[in-house]
């Protein structure tokens, strides 16, 4: 009894010590990308900012606080959403599982997130950081059931099964940051 007694005194000072990640020094940031591609002989271009900002240390965490950011894009109108570009058809066939015919596609401009632009190694939003293409999925397995899918895409693969063709994809670089308490 008297080890768990101490083992949660210890816990307890580990986490009131302030064990949390530092704030960075710079917290906003704006970041321009083009994207330009043909899809049926018509060419597009997107030109955007990414906006980033820190939002704080979260502390939903057990021992160690995380950075948390805000992505979101300057020039946004209703069909791009806030963090990506949506191109999207319905009934198409599967590229992931052939002969399977999927309620919806998605292929999407993901233009990464904040945390890779504000150089934050060690956000939670690393996950998905930088900029890619994502093919997505949806399909019933039954009325009850159904499936979603995600995977990055190549360029050979926009083309062969898209017709897409990427023309130039350019993103900034992300910056180099400092961190501190």
């Amino acid at each position: 009894m008297r080890i768990i007694k101490i083992l949660f005194i210890l816990l307890l000072l580990l986490m009131l010590s302030g064990c949390t990640q530092r704030s960075p020094l710079i917290t906003y940031g704006e970041f321009p990308f083009r994207f330009v591609y043909s899809l049926n002989d018509n060419i597009y271009e997107i030109e955007n900012t990414v906006i980033a900002a820190f939002k704080g240390i979260d502390m939903s965490g057990v021992f160690i606080g995380m950075r948390s950011w805000d992505t979101g894009l300057k020039n946004r109108t209703p069909e791009q959403g806030r963090n990506y570009i949506l191109i999207q058809e319905e009934n198409v066939y599967s590229i992931l599982t052939p002969g399977r015919l999927n309620r919806e596609i998605r292929i999407q401009l993901n233009v990464g997130v904040a945390a890779y632009y504000m150089g934050d190694p060690n956000s939670r939003s690393m996950l998905r950081a930088q900029p890619s293409i994502v093919y997505f999925e949806v399909f019933h397995e039954s009325s009850q059931v159904t499936h979603h899918f995600a995977t990055n895409l190549t360029e050979e693969q926009l083309k062969e099964h898209f017709r897409i063709e990427v023309l130039e994809f350019s993103f900034s670089e992300p910056i180099r940051n400092s961190f501190r308490r």
